[in-house]
């Protein structure tokens, strides 16, 4: 049995996407493999935002300052594709340097210990 981790909806296990909205569908009873964890010492991971088709985002905090943050997981796929993580890395540096008050704050972006 799958769902979809943004509607709820429930799929057979054939079925891949949500034909509501399109998000990756999650194995019944599988446990999220960040919620609670501490990423590289920095960031715990409170709770899922949303999924889609590169990656997905959680509300974590920054443990330091205990500032809530959004941290955005690349799909496996995205995560190991060299030429990708480039592109992505060349991305964040640009969107760091961006200050506006329409423009989301991009405070950190790396790895995290199992290299996704």
């Amino acid at each position: 049995m799958k769902y979809c981790p943004l509607c709820g909806k429930n799929y057979g296990d054939e079925t891949e996407f949500c034909d509501v909205d399109g998000a990756i569908l999650r194995i019944s009873g599988k446990k999220d493999p960040y919620l609670g964890n501490v990423i590289r010492g920095r960031y715990q991971v409170l709770s899922k935002l949303g999924e889609g088709g590169m990656g997905t985002v959680y509300l974590a905090e920054q443990v330091s300052v205990g500032r809530k943050v959004a941290i955005k997981f690349l799909l496996g796929n995205y995560a190991t594709d060299d030429a990708f993580i480039s592109r992505f890395r060349r991305e964040a540096r640009l969107a760091a340097s961006l200050n506006h008050r329409n423009i989301v704050i991009l405070y950190d972006f790396d790895q995290a210990n199992d290299g996704i």
